[in-house]
């Protein structure tokens, strides 16, 4: 008998019946199309029933727009940034503001909301240089230790490149990164490329074909392998704890299991966190097992996970707390 919940297989008979798949299984000039039709639609402001619960405020930086939403009638101690996931392509949605919101309501954090230029308007690299002017002006009231960053699928691997720039450039690092089935890689081996159409069998979300047209649309006539445009490539030295959560029916779990790779390399501290049989971003779905991973999430923002980061430095950690080895593409 399968463990999932009726809300989740519900979530996954409506993924296929929508085609979240498909979307991604477009060509370069289909996914542009359909970027255009969703942003008409998802303007990327918070949700109407937010601004009543929350203070919610026009966040503006170097021509970046956003917002900075908090609790009402105090002042947040901590910080989050939160970069959205959506193939660098789409607009930030509904579900996003869940997470934003169950943050605010349980950390009593301060979440600020780039909306970050998205491709192919924008090349990966300057579109970086756009949140890190943002990050410049959030420093300007929290000190780095008082910040994460968070982000989910493209927004994961957005917070890693920015991290590594911010680094590079002296900035204060963040406290931690919080990673949600991130995407860390514009490039892939026939290896790695087998692994992931072995997994795209039960991948309601995600199909193989984007890693083809995605490159194209962020990278552009940028080197793929930048670590501004795949920081998997990157140098993981003197980075804050990675916390890094993935779902086994997801294309992109490859590449979460070559980050950790990396991450052993470096010795960086880190926390893997894998959820058998769970889709892409399933933590934003609105079911059981959507509510257990977003509450994992949480914690990992509030930085429980940070002290057994650091005691743990190159091993992984599964969800039962136990180190767990998957073999996968090279």
């Amino acid at each position: 008998m399968s463990d999932k919940s009726f809300g989740y297989r519900t979530v996954e008979a409506l993924m296929r019946i929508y085609g979240t798949r498909r979307i991604t299984d477009r060509s370069y000039e289909g996914l542009l199309r359909y970027a255009r039709l969703r942003d008409a639609v998802l303007s990327g402001r918070p949700p109407r029933l937010m601004y009543a619960r929350y203070e919610i405020a026009p966040y503006s930086v170097a021509g970046c727009p956003g917002y900075r939403i908090g609790p009402k009638g105090k002042c947040a101690e901590k910080a989050v940034l939160f970069l959205h996931g959506g193939a660098f392509v789409l607009q930030i949605t509904p579900f996003h503001y869940r997470w934003i919101a169950h943050m605010i309501d349980m950390l009593g954090v301060c979440v600020y909301v780039p909306l970050y230029p998205l491709a192919p308007r924008e090349r990966c690299d300057r579109a970086l240089d756009n949140l890190l002017c943002y990050y410049k002006r959030i420093l300007q009231t929290y000190g780095g230790t008082d910040i994460t960053f968070a982000g989910d699928s493209a927004g994961g691997s957005l917070c890693l490149s920015l991290a590594m720039l911010a680094r590079d450039r002296a900035l204060p690092l963040p406290a931690r990164l919080v990673l949600l089935s991130p995407c860390c890689s514009l490039c892939a081996t026939e290896k790695q490329l087998e692994a992931m159409r072995r997994i795209e069998k039960c991948d309601v979300m995600l199909s193989t074909k984007m890693i083809h047209t995605i490159p194209r649309l962020i990278a552009q006539d940028l080197d793929p392998k930048h670590y501004l445009a795949s920081p998997l490539y990157g140098d993981f030295s003197g980075l804050p704890p990675i916390h890094i959560y993935s779902g086994t029916a997801d294309i992109l779990f490859v590449q979460a299991l070559l980050l950790v790779d990396r991450l052993k390399k470096y010795g960086a501290p880190y926390t893997f966190r894998v959820a058998k049989d769970r889709m892409h971003v399933w933590a934003l779905t609105p079911c059981r097992e959507g509510r257990a991973g977003l509450l994992a999430l949480i914690r990992a923002v509030a930085g429980e996970w940070d002290r057994e980061a650091e005691s743990r430095r190159g091993v992984g950690v599964s969800a039962a707390g136990k180190e767990k080895t998957v073999n996968h593409g090279r």
